[in-house]
């Protein structure tokens, strides 16, 4: 039976009601054709401001790993600060609107984060460079992101008993993480070719494993941020990957 559903992007400023998305969402999901099932999906309304989009959600969601806004963007930071508490704040705001909206209902729920390869791009160490730069703190933040998006799909439940969940990760950087890796900061340079594996042992795009770092290497703090120790001149074990597609499914 073909399914139709959302990615989660909604129109919406600052002053958007979560709830009413919501219940649009699951009302037009419920009017469709004989022989066509809807598949509701969790709203965002990334128009209202910095932690409601994909980015910054996808951020918060990383246990031991505090982030906030920059000049470039959203990078790592020493503790947890006012940028992720609005993400936090968005996130439980939509949680509840959703479990206003879906109460009583029972089947399939999506539910869309940003995955982790483009995370790793997106993101910036304390230092300037992206996270894709650094093979450790790319494992740390495979990690996290496992622990995280595990988290969040036990809350959707929670809010949601009878809903079937099904995580969707949005990739839509994969094609320039996969050849090359975005290195530098924006004032120097945004891509530069990379001899390191397209991808790592435990969460490599488009697989259905859960994400388990080959080797964990331990970071410490520096009065400037999160520092993670130079990275080996090895490269990390690689794990072929037969397609490469917008999304990808690590950890669930």
């Amino acid at each position: 039976m073909p399914a139709v559903s959302g990615l989660g992007p909604w129109p919406g400023g600052q002053d958007a009601d979560a709830l009413q998305a919501q219940l649009t969402v699951l009302g037009d999901l419920a009017e469709l054709p004989t022989g066509v099932r809807g598949v509701p999906f969790l709203v965002q309304l990334p128009a209202r401001g910095p932690g409601a989009d994909a980015t910054g959600r996808a951020a918060a969601l990383l246990p031991g790993m505090p982030v906030e806004l920059g000049p470039h963007g959203w990078k790592l930071a020493d503790h947890a600060g006012a940028d992720e508490r609005r993400a936090e704040a968005f996130r439980r705001e939509d949680l509840e609107a959703l479990a206003i909206a879906a109460a009583g209902y029972a089947g399939p729920l999506a539910l869309a984060v940003r995955g982790p390869w483009t995370l790793a791009a997106e993101l910036y160490l304390a230092r300037g460079d992206r996270v894709l730069s650094d093979h450790g703190a790319v494992r740390d933040l495979v990690e996290a992101f496992a622990a995280g998006v595990a988290d969040h799909v036990g809350e959707v439940r929670r809010q949601v008993p009878g809903a079937d969940v099904v995580v969707q990760l949005d990739e839509p950087l994969l094609a320039q993480v996969a050849p090359a890796s975005c290195r530098r900061s924006p004032a120097t340079r945004a891509c530069a070719p990379s001899r390191a594996p397209t991808s790592w042992t435990g969460c490599d795009p488009c697989s259905t494993r859960r994400a388990v770092p080959a080797r964990r290497r331990s970071s410490t703090w520096g009065r400037h941020g999160r520092v993670w120790p130079r990275p080996s001149s090895r490269a990390p074990t690689p794990s072929a990957s037969p397609r490469g597609r917008g999304t990808s499914a690590c950890g669930s």
